[in-house]
């Protein structure tokens, strides 16, 4: 029995590895595709394609709820919910590691998206951008929250599941909190749609990034 369980511990972080790995190169075969097309000017097909199906679905009831939900990706709501998220696991719960890659997951994303904005240089082509100055690719929203939520959703999923309780919900709810946010900025004529897929992958990227932090902090623990 304890050869058996000896095993079973030897192979969850070969699990877990795995599955990164998995996740990061789709993300970045997504992000790859993504920047090809937007050098080859083929973004502006996939554009219209799918905002021809949202002015379908677009009304004011609609634009008015895309309002509300796309504050949730902005930093007045993501840098004081960090913060308090962060104090939460430090001081309950003393899992500073955690609150490090939690903190790390929100200021790089944000940071990476600027220098991407600054290097790519796409403007709103016109697009009714509330007034906001500055270039549109790739979203901040839709990689902020990519990264940040994504990061929420599994420490939750790891923390229900290593106390035996309901879990399976976490990662299709955070999925659709990420989905929808991006959705909103669309709605709300803010973005094009690949700049929103285009954070998401990017987003998705980074935040595979922060959770390999993560375990080779944890493994750089265990050996102490």
């Amino acid at each position: 029995m304890g050869k058996k369980s000896g095993n079973r511990n030897h192979h969850a972080p070969l699990h877990k590895k795995f599955w990164g790995i998995i996740a990061f190169f789709l993300f970045a075969f997504c992000f790859a595709v993504l920047i090809e097309d937007f050098f080859d000017q083929e973004l502006k097909r996939i554009d219209e394609w799918i905002e021809n199906f949202v002015e379908k679905i677009d009304g004011p009831t609609i634009n008015a709820v895309a309002h509300v939900i796309e504050g949730f990706g902005s930093a007045y709501v993501l840098v004081p919910l960090c913060v308090i998220i962060i104090l939460f696991l430090c001081v309950e719960r003393k899992l500073a590691w955690e609150s490090t890659v939690i903190a790390i997951s929100l200021a790089g994303s944000f940071l990476l998206h600027l220098a991407m904005k600054a290097f790519f240089g796409r403007n709103h082509d016109g697009r009714n951008h509330g007034g906001i100055d500055g270039y549109s690719f790739p979203s901040g929203h839709a990689m902020v929250s990519a990264a940040f939520y994504g990061i929420l959703g599994y420490f939750l999923w790891v923390y229900l599941k290593k106390r035996s309780k309901p879990s399976w919900f976490v990662p299709p709810l955070t999925i659709l909190i990420i989905l929808i946010i991006g959705l909103s900025r669309v709605l709300i004529d803010v973005h094009h749609p690949t700049d929103i897929l285009t954070g998401f992958a990017a987003g998705g990227l980074w935040f595979v990034l922060c959770l390999f932090l993560f375990y080779w902090i944890q493994r750089k623990k265990k050996r102490r």
